[in-house]
């Protein structure tokens, strides 16, 4: 078989060819019915050559290898199952009511499955008669003897149907002269492809040699030989099939006329049930007589079906059965066949936390344990992949240059066995959720440009069943974390009963120590009981649910007593050990606002705290309030602690308010900030921070200036 066959299958992609509209209509229609059978199924399909070879090829592909090389239409529906075959029809049904077909295409197009069916039935008939023990393989091998004319109009949508009208029964020497190649030859090269265990390819490929090139060979390429011939029988040709049908099988010329004369009748009727007026007389050439009318009104009725995002549907039927990702992976590599004939193809998902993109092993991945270990990070390199996902948009290469790609796409690329790539991004709505990177050859590219929108649909809805199951192994994990909160909670419990005790009793002393040292003291020994108070009610709040109600203790807070009282309880301790110098500049102007004393309390114990201990060799922390401070028409009352410190770094600042981002040494974890952040936002305050290398930092507080108790 020449090469020719190859390069022309390269170029084109057989999962797009033509299919006659009525047959997906009709199966459409059926699919929809929950009562429908795969015997009826099959009856629709083994209408048309382009819907047979498509089921065939699915079928026979590594995905259903575990089934073993399937020719029979029945079983091949029973292994693909229901939710498969809607997904190939409705596809079908998309890509060709979107690519417009000349009338003079579809005039062939209907005069090729004509010529197609006639010979199916034919060679059935023709097994039947001759005891072959498989009609249904003769079945489908009659219907698709003439696949390569159909690939042929894909290839050559200008110069075929010119040679077609001249030629449509014969003259198979000047199609190779014209094309390079014969429409026997690269049918056949086709379903040899799907590596069957059938003599099918050479049925087709050998149906126009001559009865002594045959005589030998299997039944199978002599039925499909005598069907081809029968199917084209006219007056001035039949005296010579028949003749050649008794050399073949020994058969009586009157059983095969009454053969003949009982496929007429049948195949009118089949036509008109599709919309389709063929005029096939004994003595004429064969005509479609077929209008546009009719093909519009078929075409409109397809068109209602599939007007709801038919593809996205079939496609979401099938992701949306599992809540394993590594399973959405292995079913999208398995659409991705069905739908496009893409057959090598690879799945990466973001990961907020570590920024990158990390390869997912699907179910069915020879690669499976290659592709985890490849972890992509958005931030860094000039990887295509991260290019498609930050852009949000496809991006290709091919041939991919190991000059200048970069190594992690070479490397992706060798592991798809291809030449160049495909990077598709899987969005929902505007949200990345990852890559699906396709390896194509380099004709290939060609190839998806037609399906570039329908890839995009497919992309889309990959993308969602994703995260959607995402979402769903996030909540799984929510209830493995209530269970542990449940436990954390008691266990709180526990200690702060145990501590609360220690507590009381160092509050009875101080009530004593400040009797003994009577009113000299009394400020200091006042401070220490509210703070021992406070952590009592800490400990309170540590025992409670997260979500339970919180008992606030909003009121009128004046805001700078309470920073001078804050200011005292670091005055003789942190302050005088670290050699801070501390400085009051308040706006005494500034009223008693409505906010939470104790939140605030502990927010500047907070930032003080921090600024002490920013500045382990001594410093200055400057604590200024300010009145009447607008911010987008709202008034706040501002608090600013600054310090004389080193600054923040700025990897530290990038996640100021994340935990654990301290610099400040192993015992400091870094919740201050966050603590601090959250209070605020509590009081609907907000918290800012400025920072200079060598020359401090500085926080400001905003709070809401009301003035009345909530």
């Amino acid at each position: 078989m020449s090469n020719a066959a190859a390069v022309l299958l390269s170029r084109i992609d057989p999962a797009n060819i033509p299919t006659i509209p009525r047959v997906l209509l009709d199966l459409m229609n059926a699919l929809q019915r929950p009562d429908v059978s795969m015997n009826e199924l099959a009856k629709i399909i083994g209408q048309d050559a382009s819907l047979s070879s498509k089921v065939l090829a699915a079928a026979n592909s590594p995905f259903y290898s575990q089934f073993g090389q399937i020719s029979d239409l029945n079983r091949v529906l029973v292994v693909l199952g229901l939710s498969t075959v809607k997904t190939i029809a409705i596809t079908r049904a998309v890509q060709q009511f979107f690519n417009s077909i000349p009338q003079s295409q579809q005039n062939l197009i209907e005069l090729i499955w004509y010529r197609s069916l006639s010979c199916a039935h034919l060679a059935r008939n023709l097994a039947v008669l001759t005891a072959y023990d498989q009609p249904d393989e003769a079945y489908l091998a009659g219907l698709l003897h003439r696949l390569g004319q159909l690939i042929l109009l894909s290839a050559f949508p200008k110069e075929y149907p010119e040679f077609l009208i001249a030629h449509f029964d014969g003259q198979h020497s000047q199609e190779i002269e014209q094309f390079g190649v014969s429409h026997n030859e690269i049918a056949s090269r086709l379903i040899a492809s799907w590596k069957l265990q059938s003599f099918m390819a050479d049925a087709v490929l050998y149906q126009h040699e001559s009865l002594a090139a045959i005589a030998d060979n299997a039944k199978l390429v002599k039925i499909i030989h005598l069907a081809s011939q029968l199917s084209t029988v006219n007056s001035a040709n039949k005296a010579t099939v028949l003749v050649q049908a008794g050399e073949l099988f020994n058969l009586n010329q009157a059983l095969l006329e009454d053969m003949l004369t009982g496929i007429k009748p049948l195949m009118e009727r089949t036509a008109g049930s599709l919309g389709i007026s063929i005029s096939n007389p004994d003595n004429a050439v064969i005509k479609n007589l077929t209008t546009t009318v009719q093909r519009q009104a078929v075409n409109k009725l397809l068109g209602e079906n599939i007007k709801n995002f038919a593809l996205t549907a079939a496609v979401q039927q099938q992701l949306q059965v599992t809540a394993e990702v590594s399973s959405i992976v292995g079913i999208i590599q398995c659409n991705l066949q069905l739908l496009f004939g893409i057959t090598s193809a690879a799945v990466f998902i973001y990961n907020a936390d570590t920024e990158s993109l990390n390869g997912i092993s699907g179910n069915n991945d020879q690669q499976a344990n290659l592709w985890p270990s490849l972890t992509i990070n958005i931030n860094a390199g000039q990887s295509l992949l991260v290019q498609a996902f930050q852009e949000k948009q496809q991006k290709s290469i091919s041939p991919i240059d190991s000059s200048s790609s970069v190594l992690v796409d070479q490397q992706i690329c060798r592991l798809l066995g291809k030449e160049g790539l495909l990077i598709v991004p899987l969005l929902t709505e505007h949200l990345a959720v990852g890559i699906l990177v396709v390896g194509l050859g380099q004709s290939g590219f060609e190839r998806q440009k037609a399906s570039a929108d329908f890839l995009a649909l497919f992309a889309h809805e990959a993308a969602a069943a994703i995260l959607a199951a995402q979402l769903r192994t996030s909540q799984s994990e929510s209830t493995a974390v209530a269970d542990l909160r449940s436990d954390y909670e008691l266990h709180n419990k526990k200690l702060s009963h145990e501590i609360s005790n220690p507590l009381t009793i160092i509050s009875n002393y101080l009530y004593l120590l400040g009797q003994r040292l009577g009113n000299d003291n009394a400020t200091e020994i006042k401070l220490i009981q509210e703070e021992i108070d406070r952590v009592g009610e800490i400990l309170i709040r540590l025992t409670d649910a997260p979500n339970s109600e919180i008992k606030e203790d909003h009121g009128l807070v004046d805001v700078n007593g309470l920073i001078v009282d804050v200011v005292k309880l670091f005055q003789v301790g942190l302050f005088k050990s670290n050699n801070i110098n501390i400085s009051l500049t308040l706006d005494y102007s500034l009223p008693e606002i409505s906010s939470s004393r104790n939140k605030l309390k502990q927010i500047l114990i907070n930032l003080l705290k921090n600024a002490s201990e920013a500045m382990p060799s001594g410093g200055n922390i400057c604590v200024s309030t300010k009145d009447r401070i607008y911010l987008v028409k709202h008034c706040y009352a501002e608090i600013q602690v600054q310090d004389s410190g080193p600054g923040i770094p700025d990897a530290i600042a990038k996640q100021l308010f994340v935990p654990v981002s301290s610099n400040k040494g192993k015992n400091h974890q870094g919740l201050g900030l966050t603590i601090s952040k959250n209070l605020i936002e509590e009081l609907s305050g907000t918290l800012s921070c400025s920072s200079t290398p060598d020359k401090g930092t500085s926080f400001k507080i905003f709070l809401p200036r009301t003035v009345e108790t909530k």
